[in-house]
């Protein structure tokens, strides 16, 4: 028993070491994500569209997109436990994409207008 108590002991400080690298790389990602992804300025993007009243549209068509994207990711969730029969999945799914791509495309006009 002092054998197998030790052995558990070993292994419970080696995990506890493991999580302390992975939550210090995590915390080093999120620094990374966080310089890499901030914008200089958020509106810069749609300054030029302001204009031309293009930046309303876009807006609520990427909305939508993402949106449907969303709701994909839920109905993934309802599939893996059991919610959803993979035929109804792919049903939803179906129409969801249809949705999202008519979305993307309104985005891309309204931007390139």
């Amino acid at each position: 028993m002092d054998h197998v108590i030790r052995d558990l002991e070993e292994e419970r400080m080696r995990l506890e070491h493991a999580v302390a690298a992975s939550l210090a790389h995590r915390g080093q990602l999120l620094a990374w994500l966080c310089t890499a992804s901030r914008a200089p300025d958020p509106g810069a993007a749609l300054a030029p569209h302001a204009a031309a009243g293009d930046a309303p549209r876009w807006l609520e068509s990427k909305a939508s997109e993402l949106a449907a994207d969303d709701a994909m990711d839920a109905l993934g969730h309802a599939l893996e436990n059991g919610d959803l029969s993979f035929q109804e999945y792919i049903k939803r799914v179906k129409v969801l994409a249809r949705e999202q791509f008519f979305h993307c495309y309104a985005a891309s006009t309204s931007m390139n207008a």
